[in-house]
């Protein structure tokens, strides 16, 4: 311990000593500031959320040397203020060190939902401190009323395959505007706006019946990208402002008094920062079931399983029904072509077939129908009230027997089941001519074990329209090919790109103009190729006729329509539980 001592008071020494020949000047300490010294505290609050019962709200102001009563001027400028009464000075009385600055407002003339942004600054520099802030910011809005209608179910069916409870507001001073609060369980809230045919919503004029508009859903969800995800309504991208990508966000049913039931989006799922899924068309993705609703499943489902021939020589056509577990009655047809005014008239009709349970069943058709494309529909009842058609459509080509084989032939695809740089080649199918219309081939077992027609029409080879590739697209449904002159029409712009079918005799090249596409739309459209063998017969070109244009019916006529569209029926309506 003495040495420690020891130790200590020589260094003290040794300081001492170095300090007598320190040359640094003495400190002189400030001059003490004999000025107001005015401030703003920096800890106040400075975004205000205002009651449209007061009349005003108040921001503190300070100063350091009370002794007299003085003055502030200020200087103020900003954003949305010009229906607001700021003052442009404060004033403190002797021995105050805190004022206030009081900022009148009528709700009548400042409105709801209108951010004010307010910048205070003294205008009097000799009155301010280097110790304290003197300019202030701050932030004021008087949201618009809500009243809480209760606890509404989300439905999320394609990242998370599952229900969440939120809260559900409607707003005091539009009926049309409802705000669901922490629809993901983590603080955020969205705005849903109910649209009427007039309304201009994201730059488009609005002429359907129950279309919704919506704000930004923050998911809660990080994907392997390391980017929040967003449901996003389709009007956010320039791309997306029409009413076909607007179609599927809209109200799916009504309460009796007036309210939504069920609300049912169809967003892009997006991340800001990297892109997003683009699931616009795809419909019942997400959906809001409003408070006290049960939502029951009068969902239905069909699909096409071939043809038969009954001993009678009457032709029939088999489905495969799927009914929701609250479908106690449901009505099938099968009709020719692909309108739905006959598909109404249809199920309205004593032919209808009327089943009560999900099964195969057959449809006649009659004997010797047509050639052509047929709608299957079926239809779920509450007593006498449609709840859902579902449509789906097949290609009928009578069994013949001219048909007779002409050769072999290659298939290459390069649109959609092969890529133009890597086509895909089936080789050895049987190439079949129809002896009675010589202009008419048939290509078998392409694409997914089905039958390839074309013909030669006007110098031109022309495939035939609306043939099933017996391939699906996931939930969008059954993959079509079809001639691309068929289906595109002059004002569509990617009419300009497509090129007439073709027949090369010296190479024994058919080139067909096709586009594949589901209900939804086209998948891809160009050209491919069907090589012959050596050995086949050559292709006749046929006297000129006049080209069908069934396709062009089918875009305008059997566009995906949110009451009948075969996509949105993959979906199930699952029953809630009050």
């Amino acid at each position: 311990m003495k040495i420690f001592k020891y130790t200590f008071m020589t260094a003290i020494a040794l300081l001492a000593m170095v300090s007598c020949k320190d040359n640094t000047p003495a400190y002189e300490w400030a001059e003490k500031p004999t000025n107001a010294q005015v401030y703003f505290n920096q800890n106040q609050k400075t975004s205000f959320s205002l009651s449209s019962t007061e009349k005003s709200f108040a921001v503190e102001f300070n100063r350091v040397k009370t002794d007299d009563a003085i003055q502030v001027p200020l200087t103020v400028t900003g954003e949305n203020i010009e229906n607001l009464n700021i003052p442009t000075s404060v004033s403190f009385a002797a021995g105050q060190d805190k004022a206030n600055i009081t900022i009148g407002y009528d709700v009548e003339t400042f409105g709801f939902d209108k951010k004010a942004t307010i910048t205070f600054k003294v205008a009097q520099e000799d009155l301010t401190t280097m110790y304290g802030v003197s300019e202030l910011t701050i932030t004021a809005i008087i949201p618009s009323p809500w009243t809480k209608l209760g606890k509404c179910t989300i439905i999320e069916d394609y990242w998370f395959g599952d229900t969440f409870s939120a809260d559900i507001y409607q707003n005091d001073l539009d009926e049309n505007s409802f705000k669901i609060v922490n629809p993901f369980g983590q603080g955020d809230e969205v705005t849903l706006t109910l649209l009427h045919p007039g309304d201009t919503y994201r730059n488009v004029k609005i002429t359907m019946d129950d279309l919704v508009g919506y704000t930004d859903f923050d998911c809660e969800l990080h994907t392997s990208y390391d980017d929040e995800v967003f449901a996003v309504h389709p009007g956010r991208f320039t791309s997306r402002q029409d009413e076909d990508h607007y179609q599927y966000n809209y109200v799916e049913s009504y309460q009796a008094n007036g309210l939504p039931a069920v609300i049912s989006l169809s967003p892009m799922y997006y991340m800001f920062n990297t892109g997003g899924w683009d699931k616009t068309q795809v419909g019942d993705l997400l959906r809001i079931v409003f408070p006290g609703v049960v939502l029951k499943d009068y969902s239905t489902d069909i699909s096409f399983t071939g043809l038969f021939n009954a001993a009678t020589g009457i032709v029939k056509a088999g489905v495969n029904v799927t009914l929701g577990a609250d479908v106690n009655k449901a009505k099938l047809v099968v009709v020719p072509g692909v309108s739905d005014a006959v598909v109404d008239a249809a199920l309205e009709s004593e032919d209808a077939l009327e089943i009560s349970a999900s099964g195969e069943y057959l449809l006649e058709m009659g004997e010797e129908p047509a050639d052509g494309v047929y709608t299957l529909a079926v239809a779920s009842y509450e007593g006498t009230e449609v709840q859902e058609v579902t449509t789906t459509y097949f290609r009928y080509h009578a069994e013949k027997e001219s048909w007779m084989q002409v050769g072999t032939a290659s298939y290459w695809y390069s649109l959609h089941f092969g890529t133009e740089e890597d086509p895909y080649e089936d080789a050895g199918l049987a190439l079949n001519q129809d002896q009675n219309d010589l202009s008419s081939y048939r290509v078998d077992d392409c694409f997914y074990g089905t039958s390839f027609y074309f013909k030669q029409k006007d110098g031109e080879v022309v495939a035939e329209d609306f043939q099933d590739t017996g391939d699906e697209y996931g939930d969008y449904g059954p993959i079509y090919v079809s001639d691309a002159f068929s289906y595109f029409t002059p004002e569509d712009e990617e009419y300009a790109d497509l090129q007439p079918g073709t027949y090369d005799e010296k190479t024994k090249t058919v080139t067909a103009s096709l586009v594949y596409f589901v209900d939804a739309g086209y998948l891809a459209y160009g050209t491919e190729n069907i090589v012959l063998d050596d050995d086949s017969e050559a292709i006749n070109v046929a006297s000129r006729s006049v080209r069908t244009n069934i396709m062009n019916k089918i875009k305008n006529d059997a566009k995906p329509k949110r009451s009948n569209s075969y996509m949105l029926r993959k979906y199930g309506r699952p029953t809630l539980a009050e």
